[in-house]
């Protein structure tokens, strides 16, 4: 549990344009409650509806950067690991750079604080399925 008065910052990353509200509504109560039981009293939502996974250059991504930068946020909290990134070296950078603020990451799937013996493996398959859908794209 946190001590009260920090603030958590939680993102939403959609890979594809998605106007479905429901969805969306979903996805902020679900970790806006889990932020709350984590003990966060101040939640920031930062969401990227229809960007790609595969680099950090989206609009709400750069603002909770520039947050993060300015000592405004103590723990970034999101769905899994993915929704930073898709490529595993870019998002282990991206969390060392966080070290330095002295900011938590917090999947809330468990997928980042508690690996196990399948994690190298679904790291690379999510990097895989990544230049997969990205060739396709570009054929």
């Amino acid at each position: 549990m946190i001590e009260n008065n920090k603030t958590a910052a939680v993102y939403i990353r959609f890979a594809h344009y998605n106007d479905d509200e429901l969805l969306l509504e979903h996805q902020r109560t679900t970790l806006r409650d889990f932020a709350e039981k984590q003990g966060f009293d101040d939640i920031r939502e930062y969401i990227d509806n229809g960007y790609s996974g595969s680099n950090l250059d989206r609009p709400a991504f750069m603002q909770m950067e520039t947050d993060i930068k300015a000592g405004e946020v103590d723990a970034v909290i999101v769905r899994d690991i993915s929704r930073i990134a898709r490529n595993f070296l870019l998002v282990e950078s991206w969390l060392g750079g966080l070290e330095a603020y002295n900011v938590k990451f917090i999947a809330a799937d468990g997928s980042h604080e508690q690996p196990d013996v399948t994690s190298g493996f679904r790291k690379w398959f999510s990097e895989w399925a990544a230049t997969e859908q990205l060739n396709a794209v570009n054929q």
